[in-house]
């Protein structure tokens, strides 16, 4: 089991929070994973009651403008669920627009830079 403040270093790890979140709730977690290591794909994991986890992956993207990406799949999330797309599909349709941010993200100063949020009217 996973408690707070403990550190997750792999996908055991990842498999191991998501069952201890799943059971303090009533809904589903969803954990993202874009920023472990060596990653040729980008995975987030999904946790729902009576089913068997599941991966959602893009193509990873080598970029250190990743300023807000948990944010931003967040908010596209809830974007897709407004417009009625059901949970599974509004998940990957939102992991596809991250994706898009951070292949077209900028540095504007020091730091790690944002995605691209408006990558999609200027593409």
């Amino acid at each position: 089991e996973i408690l707070a403040g403990q550190s997750i270093h792999s996908e055991d790890d990842i498999f191991k929070a998501g069952t201890t979140l799943l059971s303090l709730c009533k809904g589903a977690v969803l954990i993202k994973g874009g920023h472990m290591e060596n990653q040729i794909l980008a995975k987030d994991y999904f946790f729902m009651h009576e089913t068997e986890p599941k991966i959602f992956s893009q193509p990873h993207v080598d970029t250190y403008n990743n300023h807000g990406t948990g944010c931003t799949l967040s908010a596209a999330i809830a974007t897709y669920l407004g417009r009625k797309f059901p949970l599974e599909v509004a998940i990957k349709k939102a992991q596809e627009y991250l994706n898009g941010a951070l292949r077209k993200s900028y540095t504007p100063g020091k730091g790690a830079g944002p995605v691209n949020h408006a990558w999609l009217v200027h593409n």
